[in-house]
């Protein structure tokens, strides 16, 4: 049977309460910072399709263990779930030849990969140089990825730095749930540990897969306003898909290519392939658009070439103002960024002006709107909910359920972890 861990953390050992503090990399601490100042912007910079982009995001590439994941995780440093959606692929490095994307920001976890074993395995490495936002202000570190495991009480760690084994069977990763993958923050001026941004046990990934919706109508007026002098919205057939592990996410396959296809004509089909765009719906008044990448690239003034990437004004990170995700919510639908909203109506969505942003990878401090922005709307083809799947509205209101890792339901879960559920999601969670 297996043991119920508290994941406590105490001052005696590596895990101690002050290096239990999360801290924030300058790169994902954007607060809003939007600047209308798009067309000067294009003096400044010369954007293209990216073919390597393209086929190659963020310099990974896949192959059949590579490909798309849900990971989850319990959070070890604030005791709560979570689910990010990941790319495992292959990277060119000396030491390493694969990587995680999706882990922390737009950073590669560096790993390695046996396609052969079906296994990826991280060992520890220093992962670079950054400011980190702790609660004393911004202090220079170094990141370095460490593999530690939980003691035998249950409920403290120790940096073992033993190799650290997913194993795939085609459809999930799994790993030993005692062991705990933690990206650690040590002062430059004194070595000592800082914090974490990212220490996760109870570690599980699902492959991505999804299912044909058909085909929509999408309007466009987004990725004109990036890669136009004088943009104009792009209406364009695309194929739309649901996700079937979670039936709240769409996404629009070649998203991009109406607006490829007005900015550069001439261009051949395969240089018109462009990347998908996920939308979360859980929340019809309040969709949302996580970070993705919009396979262009380019040069600016300087010559210093950079990629762009995207996301809705209303995830944009803002820890650095200790905000959690229910404030967050509350603050875009009260404040002066109301009307830059993603809402959704019957089978319309609707993408206020500006309520995607633009981000460029030589600028990760900054997020740009544009002047020009205009709104954009997906319809989706008739009867694109009649899969049987719930509306996508019942899961947020449906009532929550626990059980212990044995499938009992438990009325009132005390300390340890157990299973929630609530409609048709279920995941692993701590209680303290």
């Amino acid at each position: 049977m297996k043991k119920l861990y508290t994941l406590a953390l105490s001052a005696a050992i590596t895990f101690s309460a002050l290096a239990a503090e999360k801290v924030v990399s300058s790169a994902d601490a954007r607060v809003m910072e939007l600047r209308a100042d798009k067309e000067l912007l294009k003096a400044e910079r010369t954007i293209t399709p990216s073919s390597e982009m393209l086929k190659v995001p963020a310099k990974i590439t896949t192959a059949e263990l590579y490909g798309y994941y849900y990971w989850s995780y319990v959070d070890c440093i604030d005791y709560k779930s979570y689910t990010d959606f990941v790319q495992i692929g292959q990277i060119e490095d000396q030491t390493f030849n694969a990587g995680v994307l999706g882990i922390w920001g737009n950073n590669i976890v560096k790993a390695n990969a046996d396609l052969a074993a079906g296994t990826l395995t991280f060992s520890p490495y220093v992962m670079g140089e950054l400011d980190a936002t702790t609660s004393s202000g911004k202090v220079p570190v170094t990141a370095k990825l460490e593999i530690c495991k939980l003691n035998p009480d249950g409920q403290t760690f120790s940096i073992t730095n033993d190799p650290y084994v997913l194993k795939f069977d085609g459809r999930n990763g799994t790993i030993d749930e005692e062991m705990v993958l933690a990206i650690a923050a040590y002062a430059k001026s004194s070595g000592e540990l800082v914090g974490y941004f990212f220490a996760g046990a109870l570690n599980n990934l699902v492959k991505d897969s999804w299912t044909d919706l058909g085909m929509a109508t999408f309007v466009d007026g987004y990725m004109p306003t990036v890669i136009m002098e004088k943009p104009k919205a792009a209406t364009s057939q695309v194929l739309v898909q649901r996700n079937d592990l979670e039936p709240n996410y769409i996404r629009i396959v070649s998203a991009w290519t109406g607006a490829f296809k007005l900015a550069w004509p001439g261009m051949s089909p395969e240089e018109y392939e462009s990347y998908e765009l996920e939308i979360n719906i859980a929340d019809p008044t309040y969709v949302t658009v996580g970070v993705q990448d919009l396979g262009v690239s380019g040069t600016d003034k300087n010559g210093e070439e950079f990629t762009a990437a995207t996301q809705s004004v209303n995830t944009v990170n803002l820890y650095a103002d200790g905000l959690n995700e229910e404030q967050i919510r509350d603050y875009f639908l009260k404040s002066e960024y109301k009307d830059m909203n993603i809402t959704m109506e019957g089978n319309v969505i609707t993408f206020a002006p500006n309520s995607l942003i633009t981000k460029y990878s030589n600028e990760p401090n900054k997020i740009y709107s544009s002047k020009n922005a205009m709104v954009s709307t997906l319809t989706l083809p008739d009867g694109w909910n009649e899969s049987g799947v719930e509306d996508v509205v019942v899961d947020a209101n449906a009532p929550v359920e626990y059980f212990n890792l044995q499938g009992v339901r438990v009325a009132n879960p005390e300390s340890g972890i157990y299973i929630r559920r609530q409609g048709s999601k279920a995941t692993k969670v701590l209680v303290k």
